[in-house]
């Protein structure tokens, strides 16, 4: 974690600052998982061409779930995509084991049906 927070501190130019409150943040969660963290931390990179006062609103409103990642993410689906996420998203949850892309393409070409 410290060293992907480091990277796009990096990548942005932040102050050392704003580097140590997303380490901070990070850290107050808890529970946190890897699938978590990695939701966090590309949410963190889409912002990448943001201010700096942009990043810190959207570290404060980081959901402190899986969960909460996932109704974030499902949010911002238009209609038209939002059940398809949905579908993937059953897919990836009732998986046994971790899926290839073309494992999962393949069940969710097979649900369409």
């Amino acid at each position: 974690m410290d060293k992907e927070i480091d990277q796009i501190s990096a990548e942005k130019n932040l102050s050392t600052e704003t580097r140590e409150s997303f380490k901070l943040r990070f850290t107050e969660i808890p529970n946190r998982t890897y699938l978590w963290l990695y939701l966090m931390l590309e949410e963190l990179r889409t912002c990448l061409g943001s201010s700096e006062k942009k990043l810190l609103r959207v570290i404060d409103r980081l959901p402190i779930s899986v969960e909460q990642s996932y109704e974030q993410i499902l949010q911002r689906c238009n209609e038209k995509n939002e059940r398809h996420a949905k579908d993937l998203l059953e897919i990836i949850v009732a998986a046994r084991r971790p899926l290839t892309l073309g494992k999962l393409i393949s069940f969710w070409s097979f649900i369409r049906v």
